[in-house]
């Protein structure tokens, strides 16, 4: 045991590189030994890990309809509602992969989206965001029915005619309105011709109503006579409302056919009533709500109507045979020769308030306010409403997404007004004639009511045609 710990005492020694041969010394006790320097390492350039995945996303500017399909490589979608502002697909993708952003469907409103300044595809090493710019589309003019040529004759496309004539439209309150049904055909108010004819999707038109003949007279839908029927509206069992003009009066076809007088006494005049007892001058376009009643702008007497499915009428806005141009509520606003109206989903009303060059607003309660137009006769388009210009407005349409569609007669041009309040021109202005002609290059006689689909098409009557407007 005596040699025991001086054993130990030198493997701890050896260990800690003391002891060892080739003369070296064992350190003092509480130093710390030197060590080599080491050789430095050059820097190597960080790597991707892998199964790393990066994101594909993208900026949106300018939207303000609802429908936008974003893809990437065909499979990946996201559908954007309006307004929206970015997105990031689902799926995100292997560094080194590929990705390919296409657009599958255009939003409403007829604007159209794409990416600007950057690459619709390529290869990731990174997240991509893509800028999305959203502007107003190009459009196609096409003929779906009707000719240069007044007449009367059923048929498909070119070879039915209609009597329709643009000078109805200058005064702004003769319109040849039209409407929808829920399958889609076309309805319009053959004005000269007294009749109520029905178009399909493929241009094959009939005639749905009226004998031809001048008058006012009840009956069956082929025996019915009207007076310069003026603009028409469906309700939701199917019963057709049309404003007869000259007739003074409002007429209700029946689903099985059968014309009647809803409302108004034929006496050019207005009077607050039930049915018959009331009066209308001049009574042009007409809408619905969702609980069934009906407004009409009440032309020559310069108001608004409403009429309950009882048919009790009352003014609704304007002052009653007083033409002006006064914001308010109720009675206390005026007009000056009311035309076509639309509603949208919250029972707003829009007015083609024809003789002031403008569109008016009317809430619920009531209240009305301009909308759009500054008043000057003009086709100036504008970021803001109410400094746009208008020339004789008389028929109005909406979308889903809240923009308005304007047949601005005088100007021969279908004006857009969207939900931010800019006033532009979708086609009109140029010198074609016919389906060649996009847009602004379009020529129009002088349209005189809108009608916008569910498949995002517009219809337009112009003179003795309906046209066909569709994104390019």
């Amino acid at each position: 045991m005596k040699n025991t710990v001086p054993a130990l005492v030198c493997l701890l020694l050896a260990a800690c590189g003391g002891g060892g041969g080739g003369g070296s010394s064992t350190p003092a006790t509480g130093t710390t030994p030197p060590t080599s320097p080491t050789t430095p390492t050059t820097p190597t350039s960080p790597t991707t890990p892998v199964g790393t995945s990066y994101k594909v996303a993208g900026l949106v500017v300018g939207l303000e309809a609802s429908g936008l399909v974003v893809a990437n490589n065909t499979t990946d979608t996201v559908t954007l509602a309006k307004g929206a502002t970015s997105f990031v697909f689902g799926t995100q993708v292997a560094s080194g992969g590929a990705y390919s952003v296409t657009f599958p469907s255009q939003p409403g409103g007829f604007q159209s989206c794409s990416i600007t300044g950057a690459s619709t595809s390529g290869t990731v090493s990174a997240d991509v965001s893509l800028p999305v710019i959203c502007t107003d589309a190009v459009v196609s003019v096409s003929t779906l029915a009707g000719s240069d040529t007044a007449g009367f004759a059923d048929g498909t496309g070119s070879a039915a005619s209609f009597g329709g004539d643009p000078a109805l439209a200058v005064s702004g309150t003769r319109i040849a309105g039209m409407t929808l049904d829920a399958a889609g055909n076309i309805y319009v108010a053959d004005s000269l011709n007294s009749r109520i004819r029905k178009i399909t999707t493929a241009g094959v038109v009939t005639t749905f109503a009226g004998s031809g003949a001048f008058g006012s007279s009840n009956g069956t839908a082929a025996t019915a006579t009207f007076s310069t029927p003026a603009a028409m509206v469906f309700d939701a069992a199917g019963n057709m409302f049309v404003t007869d003009t000259q007739a003074h009066n409002v007429r209700k076809i029946a689903t099985d056919g059968t014309v009647t007088t809803f409302a108004g006494s034929g006496i050019y005049s207005s009077v607050d009533g039930t049915g018959i007892q009331a009066s209308f001058r001049a009574p042009s376009g007409i809408v619905i709500d969702t609980a069934g009643n009906l407004y009409v702008g009440d032309a020559e007497a310069h108001v608004i109507r409403k009429i309950t499915a009882a048919g009790v009428v009352t003014t609704f806005a304007g002052t009653t045979n007083v033409a002006g141009s006064a914001d308010g509520t109720g009675t206390s606003a005026s007009f000056n020769d009311p035309a076509g109206l639309a509603i949208d989903a919250a029972g707003n009303l829009f007015v083609a308030d024809a003789k002031n060059n403008k569109i008016r607003k009317i809430t619920p309660a009531g209240v009305v306010t301009t909308y759009a137009g500054s008043g000057a006769a003009g086709k100036d388009d504008s970021t803001t409403a109410t400094a746009a210009t208008f020339n004789v407005p008389v028929n109005l349409s909406i979308d889903s997404d809240g923009f308005l569609y304007v047949a601005d007669t005088n100007s021969a041009r279908i004006r857009k007004i969207s939900p931010s309040g800019k006033v532009t021109t979708v086609a009109g202005g140029g010198t074609g004639t016919d389906t060649a002609n996009a847009g602004k290059d379009a020529a129009f006689v002088g349209p005189t009511s809108v009608v916008f689909d569910k498949s995002k098409t517009l219809y337009v009557a112009d003179g003795n045609k309906v046209r066909k407007l569709v994104r390019n």
